[in-house]
């Protein structure tokens, strides 16, 4: 016993390694992160309301975390502080989207202009592959599939840009307009929205293959004024009700 504990006491002492704990920041941003990634993929419907607890469960964490995410949301206008003190996601009303809209056209047509300036092969190829990932959700009528795709899509296109602030403002556009993606698949005619998408986002593709900026300025535009004429054309898709 004596010689193995000298050889134990000639080795030099290991540092740890530097390891990052789980701070209470670290949760917040983890908890926001989530909610804001299901806000924009269409997790959530307008006039939902988000019960902390059951976040908190969903996500494996404790309460104090979703409770900071969501106030943090409230104060970026994503979500709504009721009376009563619960978090609403916010309806929509047509005024209000058709501004959205707007704002969305110029905003990610000129993301676009500036990421086909700088498409590389890889880009190409992912979006290929998100595109291909959402035509097979369609088939499989898989929604969440389906809208994952599509926004992972968009926001492949739109970090190419290189700008974290114009990325920024379309990201505090889609936390608005995320919550109606869903809304096509609770009706007879959704079909149409996607099928468009995918030939749209098609179009996108080969404008950027061709680095014509032009053209896949106007694929996207297309993309967003068609979706947008779907919901115009809907009764109750401004306020979370189903066509009869």
């Amino acid at each position: 016993m004596t010689e193995p504990l000298k050889l134990l006491r000639r080795h030099p002492k290991v540092k740890p390694q530097k390891l990052q704990r789980l701070s209470k920041t670290t949760l917040q941003d983890q908890a926001y992160s989530e909610i804001k990634e299901a806000l924009m993929s269409g997790h959530f419907t307008p006039g939902d309301i988000l019960v902390i607890r059951a976040l908190a469960a969903e996500m494996g964490t404790s309460i104090m975390p979703v409770r900071d995410a969501l106030q943090r949301l409230v104060a970026e206008r994503a979500l709504t502080l009721l009376p009563s003190r619960t978090v609403q996601v916010p309806l929509i009303n047509r005024r209000e989207f058709d501004q959205m809209t707007a704002i969305r056209i110029r905003l990610e047509s000129l993301a676009t202009e500036t990421a086909a300036a700088r498409v590389t092969p890889a880009m190409i190829a992912s979006l290929r592959h998100q595109n291909r990932a959402m035509i097979e959700a369609i088939a499989k009528q898989d929604a969440e599939k389906v809208l994952e795709a599509n926004k992972t899509f968009h926001f492949t296109l739109y970090q190419a840009s290189e700008s974290e602030m114009l990325v920024g403002f379309i990201e505090s556009l889609w936390l608005r307009i995320g919550p109606l993606l869903k809304t096509p698949w609770r009706m007879a005619n959704g079909n149409r929205v996607f099928d468009s998408a995918r030939d749209t986002h098609q179009l996108l593709i080969e404008a950027l293959e061709d680095r014509d900026t032009d053209r896949a300025a106007a694929a996207i535009v297309k993309d967003i004024t068609d979706a947008a004429e779907w919901y115009r054309g809907q009764n109750h898709a401004f306020s979370g009700e189903v066509d009869a």
